[in-house]
């Protein structure tokens, strides 16, 4: 199935890393979507598990740091995590806002209103 950027914003968040030039042969960033259509971010145990998934996201895309004795590569792994985890998160903040948005929109606009007269 293809996707547009925009629709795959939708679903989920775009993570991007630069590797360094000892973990990938060439120097491109390394790209992953992150999914979240299966989860409420209105709800803040479902934002928790939108970050681990990015936590995971970045292990994944840059190494794990337990497996290496050497501190360059450690230094290397460390830094592509973090630019990987600090880019998703302006993403996360906006999909978390935009959730909102949609929830308090349906609030206003879908809910039943009662009336009563006396």
């Amino acid at each position: 199935m293809t996707r547009t950027i925009a629709s795959a914003l939708a679903a989920g968040l775009i993570m991007t890393a630069s590797l360094s030039p000892a973990y990938a042969q060439d120097e491109k960033p390394v790209s992953r979507i992150v999914s979240y259509s299966d989860l409420d971010l209105t709800h803040p145990d479902d934002v928790l598990v939108l970050k681990e998934r990015v936590r995971k996201a970045a292990s994944e895309i840059c190494g794990d740091r337990d497996d290496t004795r050497d501190l360059n590569a450690y230094y290397n792994i460390w830094a592509c995590r973090a630019e990987a985890i600090s880019g998703a998160r302006a993403q996360i903040s906006m999909a978390v806002n935009r959730a909102m948005q949609l929830a308090s929109s349906k609030a206003d606009h879908g809910a039943p209103v009662q009336t009563s007269s006396r």
